[in-house]
């Protein structure tokens, strides 16, 4: 597959690449270096980006429903806000300081992954998995964590002023 002279593969070299609104459902960029590249409001439904490099990538506005991105190790300064990452499968992903303000992570499966420091301001987390997860120092100002699954997850210094909680309540 190719998509604006790039292709699409596992494990391709996408460093820096311009894929804004590309329709990449369902593609298959396991492994691959997306370092610095530019998928704002691209269609990634389905895709499959797990133990990709997205470092310094922006995903703002994406729709990453139902992807593949676990075991992602290589994910500094990555913006992920405003995107569509329902039922999108991050487990046992270092997420640390990543944007994903704003963002849907509804039934998501954020379980084992490392979220310290993340920015996780007004997004839905609802019925979540966030089983072990490391939420440490993270800021979820008023994010929906209800039904989510919180078993063993770590939310030492997070920030969770506003925050519905998995039983429904709000935290003060």
């Amino acid at each position: 597959m190719e998509v604006n002279g790039y292709k699409i593969e596992p494990g391709a070299n996408l460093a820096g690449a311009v894929l804004k609104r590309a329709n990449l459902a369902g593609a298959n960029l396991k492994g691959a270096d997306l370092s610095g590249s530019n998928l704002t409001g691209a269609n990634l439904k389905g895709a499959d980006l797990s133990e990709a490099n997205i470092s310094l990538t922006n995903f703002q506005s994406a729709d990453l429903s139902g992807a593949k991105l676990a075991n992602l190790k290589n994910t500094t300064r990555a913006d992920l806000s405003h995107t569509f990452l329902i039922e999108a499968d991050l487990s046992q992903s270092v997420l640390q300081g990543v944007y994903l303000h704003d963002s849907d992570l509804s039934r998501a499966n954020l379980s084992n992954s490392d979220l310290r420091w993340a920015t996780l301001e007004n997004s839905i987390l609802r019925g979540a998995n966030l089983s072990n997860a490391r939420f440490e120092g993270a800021n979820l100002i008023e994010a929906n964590l209800a039904k989510a699954s919180i078993s063993g997850t770590i939310f030492g210094n997070a920030n969770l002023q506003w925050a519905m909680m998995p039983d429904g309540t709000t935290h003060d």
